[in-house]
């Protein structure tokens, strides 16, 4: 089939991470596009945690970005840690002392492994998410919002806000967007980058199903300050630890890791050194339903977060005593289920990200598999145009990216707060 050549733009959807990696690999190209983004503005939406990237997505990132935009980026990551890509320190949560490792010699799943042969691409995206191959680069560790703003940079005269979503229209020249504002934009091709949550999803495939993987998650942060240096367990300072609670019928986990920057020319622009982390429940938290849970406030979600570890050990307390409670957020986890159904591919539509296959942390390869298929995506544009076709292999690729980072995450969901097999999982409406 003939490319199309037009010179209508390239419709993004979602201003998050894998659309604004996707729209810098079309700058690069100078293929015309346009994003946009629910939001009124860039900030509105706190979005300070920490985003690990590992080395498929250290390479997507580095083929969309300019040297010097993919140079800002890691000067402003966090410095690595001791251990790196696996936790320094496994701990019981009751008697501060080493727990013998859930996970084996390797680490958790997105951190271990062995790697695999690559896949689609030309460029390289397509290599396993494993063990980190000797000679590959170290793992990123980057604030979410500061990762965001770097990924911004050059597009401002490409992206509109507040522009909510509410139907596509194919026509013979393409596709019309329509906006709840009743304002209308024509492109040639629309990409789903609105998250776990798409409309676009919602319309194009509907039979793409979530499932609900029963993880209750509390994340929040604590500001890295003297007083919680020398009140902390010293041993989770020094890079990722994860503390587990083994008493009760499933784990309750906390995942955490110090995000120190580095001091450069960039510091002033970067928040203040703060300790990451995560604690991982299941549904059914002190007795709550969801209804009271995901209702509750940062504060209440905080507090919860406290009461669900005041018997921990007293070295682990002044982790949660100083959070940021503002900050402090309790989210239901879904997943796409690790076998994404196929559909006919279109020349005028397609997903991308956690629109096409929205994942459990558990593993810490989301933002990874998101950068994989922006990256695939703009190198299958850049050398072919917008073809049913090639349209076609980039999901093939990303089905195959996400069902290596869906299975992944669930080992860890069921070894960090006793995820069951998809099979026996519910699935939810989002």
């Amino acid at each position: 089939m003939t490319p199309i050549t037009t010179q209508q733009p390239i419709l993004i959807l979602g201003a998050g991470i894998s659309g604004l990696a996707l729209a810098q690999g079309l700058l690069k190209s100078n293929t015309p596009f346009r994003i946009y983004e629910r939001d009124t503005h860039f900030n509105l939406r706190a979005q300070g945690y920490r985003v690990r990237i590992i080395g498929p997505g250290i390479e997507a990132l580095q083929s969309v970005l300019s040297s010097e935009l993919y140079q800002r980026l890691e000067a402003s990551c966090a410095t690595n840690a001791l251990g790196g890509s696996s936790p320094s320190a496994r701990l019981n949560a009751l008697s501060a002392e080493e727990l013998e490792s859930f996970f084996g010699k390797a680490g958790p799943p997105g951190m271990g492994g062995q790697p695999g042969k690559s896949g689609p691409g030309k460029s390289g995206h397509g290599m396993s998410m494993g063990q980190k191959p000797e000679g590959s680069p170290e793992p990123l560790n980057a604030d979410r919002m500061v990762l965001r703003s770097v990924l911004m940079r050059g597009l401002e005269e490409h992206v509109e806000f507040g522009k909510e979503f509410s139907a596509y229209e194919i026509t013979p020249s393409g596709v019309v967007l329509h906006f709840s504002d009743g304002s209308e934009a024509q492109g040639s091709l629309l990409v789903g980058a609105d998250g776990a949550s798409s409309r676009v999803r919602k319309q194009f495939v509907p039979q793409l199903g979530l499932m609900d993987t029963e993880g209750r998650f509390f994340y929040g942060k604590s500001t890295l300050t003297p007083e919680l240096e020398e009140k902390f367990n010293e041993r989770c300072l020094k890079g990722m630890a994860v503390i587990q609670d083994r008493t009760g019928d499933v784990p309750v986990t906390l995942l955490l890791e110090p995000v120190r920057f580095k001091d450069n020319e960039f510091r002033k622009e970067l928040p203040k050194d703060y300790v990451y982390w995560v604690l991982l429940a299941k549904k059914g938290v002190q007795g709550m339903n969801d209804a009271e849970l995901l209702g509750l406030t940062n504060n209440e979600s905080a507090e919860l977060a406290k009461k669900l570890t005041s018997h921990w050990h007293p070295s682990f307390h002044a982790l949660l005593d100083q959070q940021d409670s503002a900050q402090t957020s309790l989210l239901r986890i879904i997943s796409a289920p690790p076998n994404i159904p196929t559909w006919e591919p279109s020349s005028r539509i397609t997903l991308i990200g956690d629109a096409a296959h929205v994942m459990s942390p558990t593993a810490g390869i989301g933002a990874t598999c998101a950068l994989r298929d922006a990256a695939m995506l703009a190198e299958v544009l850049r050398d072919e145009g917008i073809t049913k076709e090639g349209v076609g292999r980039y999901e093939e690729f990303m089905r195959q990216n996400a069902q290596e980072g869906i299975s992944r995450s669930a080992m860890g969901g069921k070894h960090m707060f006793g995820m069951r097999p998809f099979e026996e999982l519910a699935k939810v409406t989002v």
